[in-house]
């Protein structure tokens, strides 16, 4: 049997392959947040859900209510990054 080479080995046929297929863009669902205050307060004239955790304001000295809006916003925050998915 003689040694193998170029010329004495079968060579396959060129196959041409599909072109890739390219993918779609996906569109990405953009989700609005909506809040919508179930109570208002007469005094002060801010929405709330829950009536026991509302605490009125008018009263309150400015550094108080400084100091009050700073822990609601710092609430806030821990809750919107606990509620986030990605």
């Amino acid at each position: 049997m003689p040694p193998k080479t170029r010329s004495t080995t079968a060579r396959k046929p060129a196959v041409r392959k599909a072109p890739a297929k390219r993918k779609k863009a996906r569109r990405k669902i953009v989700k609005a947040r909506i809040t919508i205050a179930l109570f208002r307060c007469k005094t002060c004239r801010r929405g709330y859900n829950w009536p026991f955790g509302h605490v009125c304001m008018v009263g309150a000295t400015p550094a108080q209510r400084a100091a009050a809006l700073k822990n609601i916003a710092l609430a806030r925050k821990a809750k919107a990054q606990k509620r986030r998915w990605w």
